[in-house]
């Protein structure tokens, strides 16, 4: 089941100086942090900030391209976890009416979903994957959950481009 999620933050992990980016379920209370590149953070923080680039971005490149083929960014999931690596699917609709499904990285897809506008989903088993056990939970004085859903920007850092 695809739930539907939006790009809450980004933050900087202290411990390895990479950022986070958290996408948080609407109208929910699970999280997902996908651990990312420095470029492609520069990018979806960009694209967050609705900061306009002096020269099109690659991001910007393809959404012109599939507007000069007449298709559409329809929605992107976060579909799946292998080997401590996020995949996900983005779905182009054409002017007649076709989709395509895309293999993508989350990231590719977050800043297309962004750029165009369209929907963001995570697989909820994902989100099931990352809450934490009871066994977990008993290790910590705050569950990792918790610290999670009440991070403040402050806490990490915001990711500065």
């Amino acid at each position: 089941m695809e739930i539907s999620v939006k790009v809450e933050r980004l933050l900087m992990d202290p411990l390895h100086q990479s950022p986070v980016m958290i996408l948080r379920e609407i109208g929910g209370t699970r999280v997902l942090p996908i651990w990312i590149g420095h470029y492609e953070a520069g990018i979806i923080a960009a694209l967050l900030e609705e900061i306009a680039p002096p020269r099109p971005m690659t991001v910007d490149l393809i959404a012109s391209m599939l507007d000069e083929l007449n298709c559409s960014v329809k929605k992107a999931v976060v579909c799946d976890l292998k080997e401590s690596t996020y995949f996900a699917r983005l779905t182009v609709c054409r002017e007649d009416g076709t989709e395509s499904e895309i293999d993508a990285r989350p990231t590719d897809s977050v800043a297309l979903t962004l750029r165009s506008k369209a929907p963001l989903y995570v697989e909820e088993r994902l989100l099931k994957a990352f809450e934490p056990s009871e066994s977990i939970q008993n290790l910590f004085a705050k569950p990792i959950k918790d610290w999670l859903n009440e991070l403040d920007p402050k806490d990490l850092g915001k990711y500065k481009m």
